[in-house]
């Protein structure tokens, strides 16, 4: 099963782990989640698939100040 992990940038070009980590979701509609305080101004999520792979990703982020 793909695994997921947040990266985040100083700059938005050069990238470093987060630390945090998570399964996706192996069926269609299924659901994943990922909590994090403190991280700048730039954030991604990246995984990695067998050759042949896909899946369509909605992100959803709700930041407070």
């Amino acid at each position: 099963m793909p695994m997921a992990r947040v990266e985040i940038s100083p700059d938005g070009m050069r990238w470093l782990p987060e630390g945090t980590e998570f399964r996706m979701p192996n069926r269609r509609d299924g659901m994943a989640m990922a909590r994090l305080t403190h991280f700048g101004n730039w954030l991604r999520v990246t995984a990695r698939f067998e050759e042949g792979g896909e899946c369509f990703v909605l992100v959803t982020l709700h930041l407070k100040a």
